[in-house]
C-alpha cells in the first residue's frame, strides 16, 4: 500500500512539475506538451516491457494463486503454500 501512495505521490509532483511550466495565455503550446507526454508514456512502457522477463526471472516459479482458481474472479481465490 505504501507504493500506491509513492505511486500517486511522484506523479503528483510530475504532473505539478509539467504544469508549472504552461502559460494558460499560450494555448497553442499544449499540443507539443501533451505530445511530449505520449511519447514519454510510450517510452516508459516499452522500457517496463522489456523488464518483464527481469521480473519474470525473479519471481521464478512462485506463485500465489492456484492455477485452478485464477480463472475464477473474487475472493474465493485460493492460496497456494511455496512453490
Amino acid at each position: 500500500m505504501g507504493l500506491w501512495f509513492t505511486g500517486s505521490a511522484l506523479g503528483n509532483l510530475v504532473a505539478g512539475l509539467i504544469g508549472g511550466h504552461v502559460n494558460p495565455e499560450e494555448v497553442q503550446q499544449l499540443p507539443e506538451l501533451f505530445g511530449r507526454s505520449a511519447i514519454a508514456l510510450v517510452i516508459f512502457a516499452v522500457v517496463l516491457l522489456l523488464l518483464v522477463p527481469v521480473f519474470k526471472r525473479m519471481l521464478g516459479h512462485h506463485r500465489l494463486i492456484a492455477p485452478s482458481a485464477a480463472h475464477r474472479a473474487g475472493a474465493d481465490a485460493t492460496y497456494q503454500q511455496g512453490a
